[in-house]
């Protein structure tokens, strides 16, 4: 009898298992030391379904027994599943921006996991870089041109959780404050031709 091997995974996520029994029947029961739930507890690839007791105990052993032996002793064989809370994400407010500017992130990863990685639909980039939290997003021309983007704030070193940011972009004014002008020394004012429009 073989249960399979030890597996971690995320909160909110199922159990797919891969038992095998070696007897002439080739039949099996799981059992769990929690109280979540087989998709079929005869089934040596049934998928496993944590309780939320089990969520919250961060852990639970899934047992595979086999059954209709005749004489033979049972054998017993188990696999311990850990299970990882998700992480906190959150990527900020949606921003509206003038084309020439850069956006300014404030995202925050917090709990299983307290690093993360920007990526954006567009074609900017992000200084210093994207795995700062609080980076700055330089946008691209292609960006600017569609008047959005997308930019995805998600966690990294655990369960992979995620969180977006739509950056709007409003056309950058146009300010022109006329051509140079020589004037003389003994004249007190000078006339200004100011542009500014956008």
């Amino acid at each position: 009898t073989d249960a399979g091997t030890d597996q971690v995974i995320c909160s909110g996520e199922d159990v797919s298992l891969s038992g095998t029994i070696s007897s002439v029947s080739g039949n099996g029961l799981w059992t769990s030391s929690g109280d979540g739930s087989f998709s079929s507890d005869t089934d040596l690839n049934a998928v496993y379904t944590p309780s939320v007791n089990d969520t919250t105990a961060g852990q639970v052993t899934l047992y595979l027994e086999s059954t209709d032996i005749g004489n033979c002793s049972v054998v017993i064989d188990s696999i311990i599943v850990d299970i990882t809370p998700r992480p906190y994400v959150d990527g900020g407010s949606d921003q509206t921006i003038c084309s020439n500017s850069t956006a300014i992130l404030t995202g925050v990863v917090s709990g299983s996991s307290t690093t993360g990685e920007w990526l954006t639909s567009g074609d900017g980039y992000f200084t210093p870089d994207a795995n700062s939290l609080n980076a700055e997003y330089v946008p691209g021309t292609a960006d600017t041109i569609a008047g959005q983007v997308t930019l995805t704030l998600q966690s990294t070193n655990s369960c992979l959780e995620h969180d977006t940011v739509i950056v709007n972009f409003t056309t950058a004014p146009f300010v022109d404050a006329g051509t140079d002008e020589t004037i003389c020394a003994d004249q007190d004012q000078v006339s200004l031709t100011g542009t500014i429009y956008g």
